[in-house]
């Protein structure tokens, strides 16, 4: 019997620590550069067992130390070398073993160089770069749908919901009215159901809990987002499903005792809901944040030389790291090999701050090398933009074809991808700049270069007699593609913001 309970505690110990591992992944996956280098600095601070490695100027390369807290990198003439180590996941479905995708033949292009770098305490660090932030929700979200594969019937529908969207993030309008405002306003007769599928869609968008109906339903939105769901996670969703009026006790109390909940599990799962965000569109596009926004720091670097050879590097000014001399294996068997009660503690601690510090090491170098392995298949896909800095060079992209290359799953690219820019000779981009979705009237052209089209046309425009809608339509039929007028119209209103012909031609003519 005493065997059978040792095996039991060990895999219990076991699901833990992957949970564990799992949980910080997923947290600076979502990460900022800065914000991980705060991350890194606290832990520092917090667990004695962690400490910065000596500076070491060389670049990183796929076989560094397991330890060293860093990302690989490779040359682009390096054959058969790997681009990254073979890295335990924490779980398949959600970080793919990176031995199935390692092989840089199946992955990269010969035609650049991918590179990782972290940065010393003592080098000159990044800094930071004044970027436009002047951002409202709607169009957050409507760049987001980009990441999505939508017929051009659905896209209207999805900037009628977006539409409909509240600062705060909450949806002002019902289904039902949408649809009837959809055949009334855009002459689209769509049913209820339709505008549900896209409803769906737009609620898996950032930031989290947006187009929620409720309160209560912007919450829950958010608890199932977070992975892995742990035991307070389930018990905050359920409590909501009872009773989303937290500013009653009673009623809350009362959800309490219908689901037989202790106090104490109660109080732990409250406190996960206290840590929501119930405003979440004020993220996007408010005061406070838009300056502090201003400021955005590049998460990558993307180099072009004269031989077209393109170079991904990822920056930030985080050192490499190491374990303290004083808590290896070795100073644990030297000093407290003893059996006392103060023996036993020390190696207790000594453990558990190594156990912690090697974790952060490990799933700080899975970051680094998901980010790299993200960043290189955009730049794999988007090549010829990145070689001439052209937005109609931009191929249709969604989040599906960036996992189909690096064989991560959707939310870990989508992670990886949010709230990340990369610097290019052309300016800073976020990383949603580079997915758009095709125009599925107008085959192998993407939303952006249709965009870009109609701004070109516009820009040529006689001022006394400039295109409408409808002549920008036959002008992009004569180039090769066929696209409708009422989508011409939506780029020109939603996206590009130039005004109708009869306004530009007052304003060209100074009447």
């Amino acid at each position: 019997m005493a065997k059978e309970s040792l095996e039991l505690n060990a895999e219990q110990r076991q699901t833990l620590t992957t949970s564990a591992l799992k949980v910080l992944y997923s947290s600076l996956l979502e990460m900022s550069s800065q914000e991980v280098e705060e991350r890194v600095k606290s832990e520092i601070e917090e667990n004695p067992a962690l400490e910065k490695a000596p500076d070491n100027d060389d670049d990183y390369h796929s076989d560094s130390d397991p330890g060293d807290g860093n990302a690989p990198s490779s040359d682009a003439d390096d054959g058969d070398e790997k681009t990254n180590e073979s890295l335990e996941s924490p779980n398949s479905e959600e970080v793919p073993d990176y031995d199935d995708y390692s092989d840089r033949d199946d992955t990269y292009d010969d035609s650049y160089i991918p590179r990782a770098n972290n940065r010393s305490a003592d080098d000159n660090a990044f800094v930071p770069v004044v970027a436009d932030s002047d951002y409202s929700l709607a169009e957050y979200l409507e760049e987001q749908l980009g990441e999505y594969s939508l017929t051009d019937r659905q896209r209207e529908i999805a900037l009628t919901v977006i539409g409909n969207i509240d600062d705060a993030g909450y949806l002002s309008r019902s289904l039902s009215a949408m649809a009837n405002d959809l055949a009334i306003n855009n002459d689209l007769d769509v049913e209820t159901s339709e505008v549900k599928e896209v409803f769906d869609i737009v609620r898996q968008m950032d930031p989290a809990g947006v187009c929620a109906v409720g309160l209560g339903d912007c919450l829950t939105l958010q608890l199932r987002r977070i992975e892995p769901a742990t035991a307070d996670v389930t018990d905050a969703i359920a409590i909501l499903s009872q009773c989303d009026d937290l500013s009653s006790v009673s009623k809350m109390n009362s959800a309490r005792m219908r689901l037989g909940m202790s106090k104490s599990r109660y109080e732990v799962a409250m406190r996960r809901i206290r840590s929501l965000n119930p405003k979440p569109g004020n993220l996007i596009g408010s005061s406070a944040v838009a300056s502090a926004s201003q400021m955005i720091t590049p998460d990558f670097d993307i180099s072009v030389d004269e031989n077209d050879t393109i170079t991904v590097t990822i920056l930030n000014n985080i050192p490499e790291l190491q374990i303290s001399e004083s808590f290896t294996d070795e100073a644990e068997h030297t000093f407290f090999t003893g059996n006392t009660p103060q023996q036993r503690e020390a190696r207790k601690f000594i453990s558990a701050n190594r156990n912690n510090a090697n974790m952060f090491i490990r799933v700080l170098r899975m970051r680094q090398s998901t980010l790299f392995s993200v960043m290189s298949a955009i730049v794999k896909i988007q090549r010829k933009f990145f070689l001439s800095g052209d937005q109609r060079d931009i191929k249709p992209m969604i989040i599906r074809d960036v996992c189909d290359i690096t064989g991560f799953d959707l939310t870990v690219v989508s992670r990886a991808t949010n709230g990340k820019y990369a610097q290019t000779p052309y300016g800073i981009f976020p990383l949603k700049f580079f997915f758009n979705e095709p125009i599925n009237d107008s085959e192998g052209a993407s939303s952006r270069e249709i965009a870009s089209i109609i701004k070109e046309i516009i820009d040529s425009e006689d001022p006394e007699h400039p295109y409408s809608d409808q002549k920008i339509t036959e002008e992009l039929a004569r180039r090769g593609h066929n696209v409708a007028r009422r989508t011409v119209f939506k780029y020109r209103e939603n996206q590009l913001k130039i005004p109708s012909s009869s306004m530009r031609r007052r304003q060209k003519l100074g009447k």
